[in-house]
């Protein structure tokens, strides 16, 4: 083989032949033979991760607690301990990444192991081996999975550590990662292996702001750390409702994403941090973001660098328009704070008592603003799968707002210093002993509000709720009208009134939204006990049932009994009677029905007043003639007209829809076209 250098041209001279060999390999960049160079964690691992792995192996369901999203997932390693836990006497000290613990010495000391080799343990090779399982045993091409795969989100997830992989791969031969799948590719395999054998070098995606974000951050958490006492509070508010949020910063040009062929990170998280402004942001830790957190703080933005996964991903855009409406929204308006609330537990269970200094109307116009992501962050996140609250609602329903002209917390100073006491939450209490106590006094609160407040509105509104009461999103907002959809352990929110009119519709006053927000994000803690989860949960079906009798108040009185009983049935009924305030029979309606089925009646009159905002051309669900879909191009119609049958109530179809799951997805393939896809959703009720 012959090298050539570029390094000189000089005659080579015989007696320096030596020397010029040596020169030669200075100058010469080492030649690789095939397979021999080490991979690149960004560009050649993270994204077999991403596309094999991270389905499962991200976020708080991950089993074991291996989170694959990113390096410091990686690096944690897995844990035997489970984060879903209906069982635990006790609350779990809490493992989020990023925030409670630094490095792997500290996550070691919470009981994770490695899972690729590390320099105090070069001979891990976890992740590995449990690859190479599956490439040794893989289950049978084109046939089921035998039976003992069990795939559920429920399913035992069996944690062997280095120690114990011998005894798990003799055990559980088929078990290989991913599970139950084909598993990686030869060339996947074949990199993670090198990479591995080099030592399982990590390094963190480039995540450098560009400079119109830097100068975007800088205005704002200038806004959110200003010294005067009435913008710390709002500040406060601010972060207790934004902790969550993939922030992004709007009116910036080209938006970018956060994949490894870029170094400008698309997304950020609001923290509190030990540092400020133009300083390294160090992120404080506390268990709730309403708990404080250790010594002085400063509200700061970092960039989120690990691939995004769509259970977790609930995005917040922040710009010059809205930082222009905040400060009228909150600022506009004169009022006045004398002395900062703290952090005691009445102050973390009762944000109306913590914000009472802020302006109703404003905290009210602030959430209806955005009143999707809040919904989406209380039905979906923070938790991944949330039994707790998707336990407790329908498997389809809509949810409806009251105008804030008309909602009466936010316009009657008398009436809201009088019910502010009773809007607390229950769960701050963890302990066994607690349950009881603190479920019967926050159930007793509960009732005696709804009992003040159907007093408050039946004063207010001598001849009842009328259709301008719901709000109509001052006919521009698409939020103000929302679709849920249950699936099991999780939900979601969709803008506009989708599907067939739901058996039942909610209707969200101020205390209610706020309520839910806090009760099932603010306070809810995914590594709580049982005492914790059960109050969250009682609470949030007390919370329900307040939103369903909301709603009721608009249909005619001689129907409303009816309706309730027949949503209360059974089991229901015994629940209606012990737990819940008595349904409001006294108020009239303000709106006149004509029909015996008052709830479509009422749908039909908001598809009417609002049809730009409540899709009520949902052709699917609710349209039989052939002029819904003429627009429509032909192959799609067709379609449409064939599933449109399963939408319609006749014992034939009710028989056969029984028999499928709740959901299901269908592709409907086209000659040299692409498919269409379709989301089958089965409404038990």
């Amino acid at each position: 083989m012959l090298i050539r250098t570029q390094c000189s041209k000089t005659p080579i001279i015989k007696r320096l032949s030596f020397l010029l060999l040596v020169l030669s390999a200075l100058c010469t960049p080492a030649v690789s033979s095939p397979g021999s160079d080490v991979p690149d964690y960004i560009r050649d691992i993270q994204p077999i991760f991403d596309n094999k792995c991270i389905a499962c192996h991200a976020c708080y369901d991950a089993p074991c607690q291996l989170n694959l999203q990113g390096p410091e997932g990686l690096e944690r390693g897995a844990s035997k301990q489970q984060v879903y836990n209906g069982r635990r006497l006790q609350d779990a000290a809490p493992t989020r990444l990023g925030t409670d613990a630094q490095n792997t010495n500290e996550w070691r000391k919470l009981g994770f192991f490695p899972v690729v080799p590390e320099p105090e343990n070069r001979n891990t090779k976890l992740l590995l081996e449990l690859l190479e399982l599956a490439r040794t045993n893989p289950p049978e091409a084109n046939t089921p999975l035998p039976a003992h795969f069990k795939l559920g989100i429920g399913r035992e997830n069996f944690c062997p550590s280095p120690e114990e992989l011998e005894t798990y791969k003799r055990i559980r031969p088929d078990f290989g990662m991913p599970y139950g799948t084909s598993g990686v590719s030869d060339n996947e395999f074949e990199l993670i292996q090198r990479w591995i054998t080099h030592g399982a070098k990590t390094t963190q995606r480039p995540s450098t702001p560009s400079p119109s974000q830097r100068d975007q951050i800088g205005i704002w958490e200038a806004f959110l750390n200003r010294p005067q006492l009435e913008s710390r509070l709002v500040a406060r508010y601010l972060f207790e409702h934004l902790f969550l949020a993939h922030i992004y910063f709007d009116n910036l040009g080209t938006k970018q994403t956060n994949l490894p062929d870029t170094q400008t990170p698309y997304f950020f998280r609001l923290v509190r941090s030990s540092t400020p402004m133009g300083e390294q942001v160090s992120p404080l830790a506390s268990r709730r973001p309403n708990e404080a957190p250790q010594g002085e703080f400063y509200y700061r933005f970092i960039p989120i660098a690990d691939t995004i996964v769509h259970k977790t991903h609930i995005t917040y855009g922040l710009s010059p328009s809205k930082l222009k409406r905040l400060e009228s929204l909150f600022f506009d308006e004169k009022w006045r704070v004398d002395k900062l609330p703290g952090y005691s537990y009445l102050e973390r269970a009762n944000p109306f008592l913590t914000f009472k200094a802020i302006p109703a109307k404003a905290r009210y116009q602030f959430l209806l603003d955005n009143a999707e992501f809040f919904t989406r962050n209380f039905i979906r996140g923070p938790v991944c799968h949330g039994p707790v609250a998707t336990a407790v609602i329908r498997d389809h329903f809509w949810n409806l707002f009251e105008d804030p002209e008309f909602e009466q917390y936010t316009n009657s100073a008398a009436y809201r210093d009088k019910v502010d006491a009773l809007l607390g939450l229950p769960g701050q209490k963890t302990d066994m002993l607690s349950l009881g106590v603190e479920w019967l006094k926050y159930q007793s609160n509960r009732n005696q509000y709804l009992k003040l407040r159907g007093e408050q509105y039946r004063n207010a509104f001598t001849h009842g709720a009328k259709l301008d009461h719901i709000w109509d999103g001052n006919l521009d907002n698409p939020d103000a009208y929302q679709t849920i959809f249950r699936h099991h352990d999780s939900a979601s929110v969709n803008k506009g009134l989708h599907g067939q009119v739901p058996q039942s519709i909610w209707l969200m006053d101020y205390p209610l939204f706020e309520r839910s927000y806090y009760e099932l994000v603010v306070g809810f803690d995914v590594f709580g006990s049982v005492s914790h989860q059960a109050q969250t949960r009682l609470y949030f079906d007390l919370i329900r049932n307040g939103a369903e009798q909301n709603f009721l108040r608009f249909i005619p009185m001689p129907k409303r009994e009816e309706i309730y009983q027949h949503w209360y049935r059974e089991g229901g009924k015994f629940k209606a009677l012990l737990s819940y305030q008595s349904l409001d029979t006294k108020s009239p309606t303000d709106i006149n029905f004509s029909s015996t089925a008052p709830i479509a009646e009422l749908a039909g009159l908001l598809f009417k007043r609002d049809p730009h905002l409540t899709q009520a051309d949902d052709k699917l669900n609710r349209c039989s003639t052939e002029k819904c879909s003429a627009t429509i191009p032909r192959a799609r119609r067709n379609a449409d007209k064939a599933l449109s049958r399963l939408t319609q109530a006749t014992a034939k179809t009710i028989s056969g829809i029984k028999l499928m799951p709740n959901l299901s997805f269908l592709r409907v393939t086209r000659a040299s076209k692409p498919a269409l896809v379709y989301s089958l959703i089965r409404n038990r009720a």
